[in-house]
């Protein structure tokens, strides 16, 4: 009596259960690839580093939130310097949040999802935050703007998986 399988036969049975696994492995995939829309770093929760962002419209300056002055808003946590601030967000939020979730704006534009510095950044003639990661792809940014934000805005939120 033969027990073990031919080569042949392994073969196909191989075949036929990567066949019958294969969507329930790209689904897996794909939640375990999903990215957060706010970027919010390993080790807390929090959104821009804890920067304030209506800071960067109000003050055209961004200056670090305190936690007495927080709300959770898109499953991030957001700091503010003052009550007005977080009023002022809380009103209107898609106002004040930083273009794709505060990740890297040119790496957005490349396909790809880098953190942000949320000190590297800069608002458009549309009222748009953009954050960058490093000096010099914020200089690569500012200097073709309207030609990355244009890729970048066609990657996104796809992207995030």
């Amino acid at each position: 009596m033969k027990t073990s399988l031919s080569r042949r036969q392994l073969l196909k049975t191989g075949t036929r259960s990567a066949l019958l696994l294969s969507p329930l492995l790209s689904v897996a995939n794909s939640v375990s690839a999903a990215k957060p829309q706010i970027y919010t770093g390993k080790r807390n929760n929090l959104a821009l580093g804890g920067y304030d962002p209506v800071t960067y419209f109000k003050d055209s300056e961004p200056a670090k939130g305190q936690k007495a002055h927080s709300m959770q808003y898109a499953g991030a946590n957001w700091h503010f310097t003052n009550q007005m601030n977080l009023a002022l967000f809380r009103t209107d939020p898609e106002n004040y949040l930083p273009e794709y979730g505060g990740y890297c704006a040119f790496s957005v534009a490349q396909g790809k999802l880098v953190k942000g510095d949320p000190t590297l950044w800069v608002i458009d003639e549309n009222n748009r935050l953009f954050i960058n990661f490093n000096r010099a792809i914020h200089r690569m940014w500012v200097d073709r703007m309207e030609f990355q934000t244009a890729k970048a805005d066609k990657n996104w939120p796809s992207i995030l998986g």
